[in-house]
């Protein structure tokens, strides 16, 4: 009798770990699979997705922080995408502009921009790679295959640029203002498209097999190119993206922007309808510590990239002022509840005449990142083979998700 007591106690443990081994294979799909184990390949908007265009210039539409302020946690996100759930060394991300690559001797990304600096200062040793140059730019097959330590985080040599001709409007739609910023998103989203197909294409060449991630926002034509990089083109002449491009995607990540007025209306139709297949690779998200907690329950970064954009975002100044002001004025912060306006007179925590409507959507990606982190560090002591285990059960209870371990 007490043989089979025992016996039946260690048989418990056993099923349930088999269940949840069962519970999270099942719920990847064939390209996610393959995506374990290898380096991601992050390619990147900049306007309104790494910093905020505050709807000037035509560069965007957003408006909730000043033109040229790097949204909090924005590098460490897509450093943390690119390490991975196994926290592999990052490759350089390569950035997407519509800015025209005729001018980008005179308005490209320089490595003195912002841009540059924010990715370089966090000062990891990152495997450097060549994805395919400008068209003039004629480099040696041996080189581009080389694989040489570096401490850039962002290629720039690699950085794909726009066409002047998208900027400009057809004669047809010279007076209808919404067509012709519609046709000026689906050319730019177009372009787009065509330049992440050449430079993933030359993977294939590569010392070493990659994924793809596409980081953009909602403001312009970005969702033309993330629907139709998860496998769903819409009616605007996509360009046919080859299939080891396609099998080689693992999610794309939309910034929710705040936009101008009548931008919902130019964009109707950008956005896909809910659909369970794509679901899991279509990401949307308001800022980036409630990107890093989506991408760690989506099993897209590790718990050290959690911790360095919760990290990076806590260093940035737009949070301090966040945080002073809602001390001035008696509002909880993280943990205790997002609300409150800027008291008169005081300092605007997101820059002058922007008030502090940065602030609650920071506040509320914070307080789920952190309280995130909070319950992953009580079981950081537990011995490895069973800490990923006791993780899924607790994130299961905690936040009712089974699909967090998914890669």
């Amino acid at each position: 009798m007490v043989v089979h007591l025992s016996t039946s106690f260690a048989v418990v443990p056993t099923v349930l770990i088999c269940a949840s081994v069962l519970a999270h294979l099942s719920l990847r799909t064939q390209s996610q699979m393959q995506c374990r184990g290898m380096p991601t390949q992050v390619y990147s908007d900049v306007d309104d997705t790494l910093m905020c265009s505050n709807n000037k210039h035509r560069a965007g539409v957003d408006t909730q922080l000043p033109k040229g302020q790097l949204y909090p946690g924005a590098v460490a996100f897509q450093l943390a995408l690119s390490r991975g759930f196994e926290d592999l060394p990052p490759l350089p991300v390569v950035l997407l502009s519509a800015r025209p690559n005729l001018l980008r001797r005179f308005i490209g990304i320089a490595p003195t921009s912002p841009i540059a600096r924010a990715f370089n200062a966090l000062g990891i040793q990152t495997p450097a790679t060549t994805s395919v140059h400008d068209e003039n730019m004629a480099i040696d097959d041996k080189e581009a295959n080389s694989v040489p330590t570096t401490t850039n985080n962002l290629d720039l040599q690699a950085a794909e640029y726009g066409n002047l001709f998208d900027l400009l409007p057809k004669p047809s739609n010279l007076f209808n203002t919404v067509k012709r910023r519609r046709d000026r998103y689906i050319a730019l989203g177009r372009t787009k498209l065509i330049n992440i197909n050449r430079s993933a294409s030359s993977f294939d060449g590569a010392p070493y097999p990659r994924c793809i991630t596409f980081v953009g926002d909602s403001g312009q034509g970005d969702e033309i190119v993330a629907r139709a990089l998860v496998g769903l083109p819409g009616s605007y002449e996509d360009p046919v993206l080859s299939t080891t491009v396609l099998q080689r995607v693992h999610r794309v990540w939309i910034h929710h922007v705040l936009q101008v007025p009548d931008n919902d209306v130019i964009t109707q139709g950008f956005t896909p309808a809910p659909n369970l297949d794509y679901d899991q690779r279509y990401v949307r998200f308001h800022s980036y510590p409630e990107a890093a907690y989506l991408a760690y329950r989506k099993g897209a970064i590790s718990l050290d990239g959690l911790s360095s954009v919760v990290a990076a975002v806590e260093q940035e100044e737009v949070w301090v002022r966040c945080q002073k002001s809602w001390a001035r004025d008696g509002v909880a912060g993280v943990g205790g509840g997002v609300g409150g306006g800027v008291g008169g007179g005081v300092e605007e925590p997101c820059g002058p005449t922007h008030g502090d409507r940065c602030c609650v959507e920071l506040a509320k990606g914070m307080e789920k990142a952190s309280q995130l982190l909070v319950l992953l560090k009580s079981i950081q002591y537990v011995p490895r083979p069973v800490h990923r285990y006791l993780e899924y059960w607790l994130m299961v209870l905690r936040f009712g998700y089974v699909r967090h371990l998914q890669v």
